[in-house]
């Protein structure tokens, strides 16, 4: 029962108004390519796609599951608990757009549904940092663990020793290049 890397909106809309959109987005491909290599299942969500568009390529090709949604939770979404009742995982990993919104509704939603629940906080962003800043230090308070990618990675691999870290070790070098 692999865990979830639950990417959320990453959509062409938000282009204009994240800052950084597009070393978030690359931060996120880098992510969901090492995270892929340590067993996880990716799971994407796009908001009203037919109005903000489809996450971009090549992240999207990543996606083992896209779920496209209306409601800013995406436990609201039965399609979305359809799959992770297929995967069963124990933990979710939560990263992408916007923090403050679609990402904090569906943190706090899966705590209540007693999963294991982590915020990237390299992977997450809102249009403004007060905003976002609101949202992760509530969702820390609830009880959702505050962590970046790079650190879950390590935690994952373990021992360098491994091979899965020869594979992982040049997505993480990519990953501090594209920095904040």
């Amino acid at each position: 029962m692999p865990d979830v890397l639950l990417v959320v909106d990453v959509q062409p809309v938000f282009k204009e108004v994240i800052p950084n959109f597009e070393g978030l987005l690359r931060r996120i491909e880098l992510s969901a390519r090492a995270f892929k290599e340590l067993g996880f299942s990716i799971v994407g969500t796009e908001q009203y796609p037919e109005k903000f568009g489809e996450t971009p390529e090549p992240l999207r090709g990543l996606f083992d599951h896209v779920i496209r949604k209306m409601t800013f939770n995406a436990f609201l979404e039965p399609s979305f608990l359809e799959v992770l009742g297929e995967i069963s995982p124990e933990a979710l990993y939560i990263s992408g757009i916007e923090t403050h919104i679609c990402v904090y509704q569906t943190s706090v939603s899966a705590l209540e549904k007693g999963y294991r629940t982590y915020l990237l906080r390299d992977l997450t962003a809102s249009f403004r940092g007060l905003e976002e800043n609101v949202a992760v230090e509530d969702l820390r308070i609830r009880g959702v663990r505050i962590t970046t990618s790079e650190s879950v990675i390590y935690e994952r691999v373990a021992d360098p020793r491994r091979d899965v870290f020869k594979r992982v070790l040049p997505l993480v070098k990519e990953m501090r290049k594209v920095g904040q």
